[in-house]
């Protein structure tokens, strides 16, 4: 069992017994440390090896490419510590990333980095803040790279893997999740609304998103509450200077759901707003069957496949906006919502709080 120094200050006495670590020991710990953890579960256990690391300076003996992708690593896990629902001790690892990337740039001095590198390393950065619940940090890096990064097509989910901007973006908005569902979706929707826009055919296509994100949408269909906290963002006025409006919204999720093929939380989706007077576009429910159809054919009964086609075919698609006339009216069909629950992933993500009151610094 390691020692347990102070962190990420570190130990002296623990680098005494240790002697000065030899770089090949440095990253057979490092490598050690990140096999032992699956995702951060035994938080006391991980941070003792993280202290013992520390303490005996081995961070300053791995080379910084090694160095920058241990960080990137136990970024990642943090992510899905998040989407665990464990991020009430985000605090620690937070400081941990951000004193790991001080000391990259530190190393960087001597050891000249990358431009790409370089610009990990500010993303890095960022995330770290979004941990540590430092929102307006985290999202200027999104502000001052949206226009560049933030309508790049995403056309599988190793682009989130690959693209600095989106990992900053999955990060915030798990890390704002643990404080304020309403406010984690509503910043996914305007930090994807160009992409979206631009990458394309509103209504019609699907759209991918960080498959870590999954949670937030399956919980944001399944959880009640959460789900009348949804439809009530329709009473909510955007800024003036933005385009949004709630419709775009409810197809924003939908083709979410679809494109990273959550089809039967879709077609929860689809019946639920039927049940409360609203709609999706039709391009975007029949995407839905054809993935539910998809699905039964390499998983799902024939029993469960008719159902759920037909509980979605039996739904009158109602205009949209858009196609009404100024002077006439739409009028909202309203059915029971028999199988509204059916089929959907209800283990949640970080937080099943609604959102109520801003607790947090710029939720």
């Amino acid at each position: 069992m390691p020692p347990n120094p102070e962190d990420p200050a570190s130990n002296p006495s623990s680098a005494s017994e240790a002697g000065g670590a030899s770089k090949t020991d440095a990253l057979a710990k490092c490598r050690e440390f990140l096999d032992s953890m699956p995702i951060i579960n035994e938080l006391a256990e991980l941070s003792r090896w993280f202290g013992l690391l520390n303490a005996c300076d081995d961070f300053h003996h791995i080379p910084v490419r090694e160095l920058l992708e241990f960080t990137r690593e136990l970024a990642n896990k943090i992510d899905i510590q998040c989407t665990r629902g464990n991020g009430n001790n985000l605090q620690p690892w937070a400081s941990r990333v951000l004193y790991l990337t001080k000391t990259i740039k530190k190393k960087a001095s001597t050891s000249l980095l990358s431009f790409q590198d370089s610009q990990e390393v500010e993303a890095l950065v960022a995330r770290a803040h979004a941990f540590e619940g430092k929102f307006v940090e985290a999202k200027e890096y999104i502000s001052q790279r949206m226009g560049s990064e933030g309508t790049r097509k995403a056309v599988s989910q190793d682009d989130f893997n690959k693209f600095n901007f989106y990992q900053v973006l999955t990060s915030i908005v798990l890390s704002l999740n643990t404080w304020s569902w309403e406010s984690s979706i509503l910043y996914l929707f305007q930090c994807s609304y160009s992409r979206w826009k631009k990458t394309t055919q509103m209504g019609v296509d699907k759209f991918l998103v960080d498959k870590k994100l999954n949670g937030i949408l399956q919980w944001t269909v399944a959880h009640p509450v959460i789900f009348q906290s949804f439809l009530n963002l329709s009473e909510m006025k955007f800024p003036a200077a933005e385009k949004y409006h709630f419709e775009e919204m409810l197809d924003f999720l939908l083709a979410a759901l679809n494109g990273n093929e959550q089809y039967h939380t879709a077609k929860v989706f689809i019946v639920k707003l039927h049940a409360a007077g609203k709609s999706c576009s039709a391009s975007l429910v029949v995407e839905t069957i054809r993935g539910i159809l998809s699905d039964w054919n390499s998983n799902s009964s024939h029993e469960h496949f008719v159902r759920a086609v037909k509980q979605i075919t039996q739904i009158p698609q109602q205009p949209r906006p858009e196609d009404i006339s100024a002077s006439g009216s739409k009028k909202r069909s309203r059915s029971d919502d028999t199988a509204a629950s059916e089929d959907s992933d209800t283990s949640g993500p970080p937080s099943n709080k609604p959102s109520n009151g801003q607790s947090h610094q710029d939720k």
